[in-house]
C-alpha cells in the first residue's frame, strides 16, 4: 500500500488530542486567573480595613499628643458613630451600605464592589489598676466579601480614661 499522508483515523487521533489538550490548557487558564482574582481581592480589602483603621487610630493620638482629649464615644445607631473632644470638635464614622462607602470626617473611602459592612460593634471595659481608672475601648465594622472565609473587619482600639471619658453605645 502507499502510505503518503494521514489516514482518516490519524487524523481523528490527532484533532482528540489537540482538543483534549485545549480543554485542560483553558482549565489551567481559569483556575489561574480565579487565583489572581482571589488574591487582588483578598489584598484591597486588607489595604482599604488597614487604611481606614490607621487613619482613625492615628487621629486618636495625634489630638491626644497635642493635649485634645477624648471627651465622648458613643454609637449612634448600626451605622453611625462619634468621637467628641475636648477641643469642642466631633468627629463621625459613617456607614453608606447603599454605595459601600465608610466615612471618617471628611474622608470617604470606597469599599470594594460587592462587599457586605456590617454593623458598626463597640465594646468597652474599665480596668482599675489601683492609680487611676482607665478604659479600652474596641470599635468594629465587620466587612465580608462573598463567600471569602477571610475577616477583613475594621477595628480600633484605643485607651481612654474612664474617669473623663463617656463610652456608650
Amino acid at each position: 500500500m502507499n502510505n503518503k499522508g494521514f489516514t482518516l483515523i490519524e487524523v481523528l487521533v490527532s484533532l482528540s488530542l489537540v482538543t483534549l489538550i485545549s480543554i485542560f490548557l483553558f482549565q489551567i487558564i481559569f483556575i489561574i486567573r480565579d487565583i489572581y482574582v482571589e488574591k487582588s481581592v483578598k489584598s484591597e480589602l486588607y489595604i482599604e480595613s488597614s487604611n481606614i483603621s490607621n487613619m482613625i487610630n492615628k487621629e486618636i493620638l495625634n489630638k491626644e499628643a497635642s493635649g485634645i482629649t477624648l471627651k465622648e464615644v458613643k454609637k449612634v445607631n448600626n451605622s453611625q458613630l462619634y468621637f467628641s473632644y475636648s477641643d469642642s470638635t466631633k468627629i463621625y464614622i459613617d456607614i453608606d451600605r447603599v454605595n459601600s462607602i465608610i466615612s471618617y470626617g471628611n474622608v470617604d473611602t470606597k469599599i470594594l464592589a460587592n462587599t457586605t459592612i456590617g454593623n458598626i460593634d463597640l465594646y468597652h471595659n474599665y480596668l482599675d489598676n489601683g492609680l487611676n481608672e482607665n478604659g479600652i475601648f474596641v470599635i468594629k465594622v465587620p466587612l465580608t466579601y462573598k463567600n471569602y472565609n477571610n475577616d477583613f473587619s475594621i477595628r480600633i482600639i484605643a485607651r481612654y480614661n474612664s474617669t473623663k471619658t463617656l463610652v456608650t453605645g
